[in-house]
């Protein structure tokens, strides 16, 4: 019968179980490299799609209160809102270019006053954006006709805001409406603009946040 070495066969589990630390020890430091490397990756690509989530609600938002402003033939407005049911005025914020970070609601406006009577049909609701995130507009609300056209901007021709926002287009004869997407988080990064012409058009375009 064939002898059994005990010391040899203790010496190659040794040299198993130390083989088998260093690939371990090695797979964690690869797994670390990687995290180490993915968060902030991962960080960017969460921010991004908070930006452009946030731009493209606000974009539905608008298409749908000119869609309904055609369909019903009526006044639709849209204006920013913090309670969900009610229009928040310049007044009812420190800074009257931020009160649309709370959030904005979308309605017919019977009495097209840019106020939620108690007649009128709220038709879309979305809450405040996530934290870090801005969406500047000198305009407290901004009203379709029933022809799908906007109403007139007392502000349109103020330019309060960077990029010349609300400002005429020295080109052409018209107003526009600007509203400004930005990731506070990313100084000097890319936002986005928002633009609606008098005729209804809406338009989307890259910007440089301050």
């Amino acid at each position: 019968m064939r002898e059994i070495n005990v010391d040899r066969l203790n010496l190659m589990h040794k040299k198993w179980q130390y083989s088998g630390l260093r690939k371990a020890l090695a797979l964690l430091l690869l797994l670390t490299g990687a995290t180490v490397i993915a968060v902030p990756y991962l960080y960017k690509l969460s921010n991004d799609n908070y930006l452009d989530v946030s731009t493209n609600d606000l974009i539905n938002s608008f298409s749908l209160a000119k869609k309904e402003s055609l369909e019903r033939s009526v006044p639709v407005t849209i204006c920013g809102s913090q309670s969900q049911v009610s229009c928040d005025g310049p007044d009812q914020d420190n800074d009257k270019d931020h009160i649309w970070d709370h959030g904005w609601i979308v309605f017919v406006d019977a009495r097209a006053n840019g106020v939620v009577d108690k007649e009128d049909e709220i038709l879309s609701a979305v809450y405040g954006l996530p934290a870090g995130m801005i969406l500047q507009s000198t305009q407290s609300y901004l009203q379709f006709k029933k022809d799908g056209t906007i109403s007139d901007c007392n502000n349109c021709k103020s330019d309060n805001l960077q990029s010349g926002n609300l400002a005429i287009d020295a080109d052409k004869n018209y107003n526009k409406v600007d509203f400004l997407v930005c990731d506070m988080n990313k100084t000097k990064k890319s936002g986005w603009k928002i633009s609606i012409f008098p005729s209804g058009q809406i338009t989307q375009s890259n910007i440089t946040c301050s």
